[in-house]
């Protein structure tokens, strides 16, 4: 299971205690899509390692993925740079060339309303504002900062999950939202409505990083999404996305992989 994450968030509004949870949310939304904007002259790293853990604990690691992460026509892309720590060949780097001239193409003609996400799982937060019940749980540090932390349940009524776009709608999450910017720094789903590779009892959580921009404001980035999917036998599917090496570039730039 891979999941798209946003790379980059900014701080855009003052601390204030929550008095209104929906509109909470409404607000990341809108501090999501202009960091979404600014992280256009960002890159990073991004290593996605599945496992299957066995029953007694034990973990094998049998597919191990590396991208570039970045932001292309205002939502995140990931291009393929090496496969179990090896780069690619040059007939493969043109393929992922290929995919992604494609993939801008497709952007480009296609409003962010009504793109659809191909080979990943992502969490659409708007769903929540729509089909969850919200309450206040009260204050946390996370990623060194103190947060409003909020869970959410899924209504009965809340449509079906059915496209990649519709992870936030298989279950109930606890979220961690900036007391200072307003951004989620990180969220946590547990889901009850098995669908695709997800199954009862499955978990997801993304977790941030804080780096700071050239003018000393803070960033908050993508550091980890790990998501957790239990078999019948006892053991797991386990995916761990860590992403590294973000760095700003003032032109075409691209990241070489270092085994």
């Amino acid at each position: 299971m891979r999941l798209a994450c946003s790379l980059l968030f900014v701080s855009v509004c003052n601390a204030a205690e929550p008095t209104n949870l929906r509109q909470l949310l409404q607000d990341a939304q809108a501090a999501t899509r202009e960091q979404l904007r600014l992280a256009a002259r960002y890159l990073g790293k991004e290593d996605i390692r599945e496992y299957e853990v066995k029953a007694n604990g034990k973990k094998t690691m049998h597919r191990w993925s590396t991208y570039e992460a970045s932001v292309l026509e205002g939502m995140p892309y990931y291009r393929l740079i090496a496969t179990n720590g090896k780069p690619l060949s040059k007939a493969q780097e043109s393929i992922q060339e290929n995919q992604m001239a494609r993939e801008l193409e497709y952007r480009r003609r296609t409003p962010i309303s009504e793109r659809r996400n191909k080979s990943r799982y992502s969490a659409n937060m708007q769903h929540i504002i729509d089909y969850h019940e919200l309450s206040f749980v009260g204050e946390e540090p996370m990623a060194g900062r103190p947060t409003w932390v909020i869970d959410t349940k899924l209504r009965d009524s809340a449509p079906r999950p059915e496209k990649h776009e519709d992870l936030m709608l298989s279950g109930n999450t606890r979220l961690w939202i900036d007391q200072a910017s307003g951004v989620i720094l990180s969220w946590r789903l547990t889901i009850h409505r098995p669908w695709h590779a997800w199954t009862e009892g499955s978990t997801d959580q993304k977790i941030t990083q804080v780096i700071e921009s050239p003018d000393g404001k803070p960033i908050f980035v993508a550091k980890e999404m790990s998501a957790r999917a239990p078999l019948p036998n006892g053991g797991a599917r386990l995916t761990v996305q860590s992403f590294s090496d973000y760095r700003r570039f003032e032109a075409d730039s691209l990241i070489t992989f270092e085994p």
